[in-house]
C-alpha cells in the first residue's frame, strides 16, 4: 500500500496517533465549528482530555477491530496490594501504594478484571453478530485513512473508517461501531442526533466517493457496553442504515461547517456566535401540547 504523504489525497493504512496529526478537516472539528467557530480555536489550542467513558469506548473498539493490539492497549488494575503489616488488602483509591501505582501506569487506561471480560464479549458478540460479524471476513481493511480535497473550499478534508470491505454482491461498505450504553433504536437515534453521526455518515461516503468514484453504503454498529443481563455475556448489537434523506441533511450541515471553517482559515477571525439575541423555541411536540 502507498505511504502517506501530507497534503496528498488517498487512502492509507497509518497509525491512529499519525491520522490525528495529519492536516485536513475532519468530522470532529467540524463538530466544534458548528457550535461556534471559537469552540474550535479552543480546543486547537488547549486539546480534550479523554474521559473514562471515552478510554473505555477505545478499548472496546480496539478488541473489536484491531484485537492483535489490544492486550497491549490498557493495563490490569490489581486486586489487591501490598499493605503496611506486610500483608495484603484489598486494592483502594486512597492507600499510598495504590496511588503511585496508578501515578506509574497512566499511560495506558487502567481496567479491572471485570471490566476486561465486558469488552472482550462486547468484542466478541460484534464479530459473532449475522449481520456486522459477516464483513469480518479477512478481506476487511481495518483502520484506513481517507484523505481528500473539497471541490468548493480547497480544504483538504479527512476521515478515519473503522472498517471497509465489500458485501456478497461486491458493493462497497463503510462500518462504524459505536460503544453506547443503549444501543436500542430510540436512546440510539438521541444519541445519532446529538454527536451527529448522519454527519458523519455523509461526509465519509462523500470522501469515498472523490477517492474512488464509487459511494458505499454505510453500517452504524451499536454495541452496549454492559451485557444484557448482569449474569449473561451478551452485549446487544443493533445495526441501523440511515435514510437518504438524513445523510443529505447532514451533506448539507457539513458543508456549511466546512464553509464557515474556510472563511475563519482566511480571516484568521474565530468568533463565539454569542455576541446577538437569538430566538428560542421549544420542540415541536411540547409546542403542540401548548397550542392545545
Amino acid at each position: 500500500m502507498t505511504p502517506y504523504t501530507p497534503n496528498t489525497p488517498g487512502i492509507y493504512k497509518m497509525p491512529a496517533a499519525d491520522y490525528h496529526k495529519a492536516p485536513g478537516v475532519g468530522k470532529h472539528s467540524l463538530d466544534f465549528v458548528a457550535k461556534s467557530p471559537l469552540d474550535y480555536a479552543l480546543y486547537k489550542q488547549y486539546g480534550m482530555e479523554p474521559t473514562e467513558a471515552m478510554e473505555q469506548s477505545t478499548l472496546c473498539h480496539t478488541a473489536t477491530l484491531e484485537p492483535d493490539l489490544f492486550e497491549s492497549a490498557y493495563h490490569l488494575k490489581p486486586s489487591v496490594y501490598p499493605d503496611a503489616k506486610g500483608g495484603m488488602s484489598k486494592w483502594s483509591g486512597n492507600a499510598n501504594f495504590c496511588k503511585d501505582w496508578v501515578a506509574a501506569h497512566a499511560d495506558k487506561p487502567v481496567v479491572t478484571q471485570t471490566e476486561l471480560a465486558k469488552i472482550r464479549n462486547a468484542a466478541k458478540c460484534v464479530r459473532e453478530h449475522p449481520v456486522a460479524g459477516a464483513f469480518f471476513d479477512g478481506e476487511e481493511q481495518i483502520e484506513m485513512s481517507m484523505f481528500a480535497r473539497c471541490p468548493e473550499t480547497g480544504m483538504m478534508r479527512k476521515g478515519r473508517a473503522d472498517l471497509m470491505n465489500l458485501d456478497g454482491d461486491g458493493a462497497p461498505w463503510i462500518l462504524d461501531t459505536k460503544f453506547v450504553v443503549d444501543a436500542t433504536e430510540r436512546a440510539f437515534k438521541r444519541q445519532f442526533q446529538d454527536l451527529r453521526y448522519y454527519v458523519q455518515h455523509a461526509y465519509y461516503v462523500d470522501l469515498m466517493e472523490l477517492l474512488r468514484g464509487v459511494v458505499p453504503r454505510f453500517l452504524f454498529v451499536a454495541v452496549e457496553k454492559e451485557p444484557m443481563h448482569e449474569k449473561s455475556e451478551i452485549h446487544r448489537v443493533c445495526c441501523y442504515e440511515l435514510h437518504p434523506v438524513c445523510v443529505e441533511l447532514g451533506r448539507r450541515h457539513y458543508m456549511r461547517d466546512l464553509r464557515t471553517f474556510a472563511e475563519c482559515c482566511e480571516s484568521g477571525v474565530w468568533p463565539s456566535n454569542t455576541d446577538e439575541i437569538k430566538p428560542l423555541e421549544l420542540d415541536k411536540w411540547l409546542m403542540q401540547e401548548g397550542a392545545l
